[in-house]
C-alpha cells in the first residue's frame, strides 16, 4: 500500500470532519499533527486534556517497518482511529484508518482473561516429591 499508494488516489490535501467508521486515506506526513483534528472525541489522560494515544511498532522479521498510533473513542469505545507510517523508505505519508471495532466483552473482561491466561501458563505444579515447577 504505502509502495503504491499514489496509484490508489486515497492522498488527501484537505482535513476530514469526523470521517465515519471504514474511511481511509492518506496525508503528507507533516500534516498528521493537523488531521487529528477531525472532531472526534477521543479518549483522554487523567489531565483531562491530552489525548491518550497508544503506539506500536510492527515489524518485518527483525526489521523496524511501521509504526502505528492508534485511539479509542471517549464515546464509544469500539471505535477507533488508526494512524500508520513507514520508519524506513523513501515514502513520507502517513495512513488513517478509522474502524469500529465489534467486540464482545468489555475491556475489563479482557484484561481478566489476560491476566488468568498467563496464571494458566506459569501454574505451579506440586508433585509428590515437593519439587516446585513453574
Amino acid at each position: 500500500m504505502f509502495a503504491k499508494y499514489e496509484r490508489h488516489d486515497i492522498v488527501i490535501a484537505e482535513r476530514q470532519e469526523r470521517p465515519p467508521s471504514g474511511s481511509f486515506f492518506a496525508i503528507k506526513r507533516h500534516m498528521m499533527r493537523d488531521f487529528k483534528k477531525d472532531g472526534h472525541n477521543w479518549t483522554k489522560k487523567k489531565n483531562g486534556k491530552t489525548v491518550q494515544e497508544a503506539n506500536r511498532i510492527l515489524k518485518v522479521g527483525n526489521v523496524k517497518m511501521l509504526r502505528c498510533f492508534y485511539v479509542h473513542g471517549q464515546d464509544n469505545d469500539n471505535f477507533q482511529r488508526r494512524i500508520y507510517y513507514m520508519l524506513q523508505g523513501p515514502v513520507d505519508i502517513a495512513l488513517f484508518h478509522y474502524l469500529e471495532v465489534k467486540r464482545n466483552r468489555t475491556r475489563c473482561e479482557r484484561e481478566k482473561k489476560d491476566i488468568l491466561d498467563v496464571i494458566n501458563r506459569r501454574r505451579v505444579i506440586v508433585r509428590p516429591t515437593m519439587e516446585w515447577q513453574v
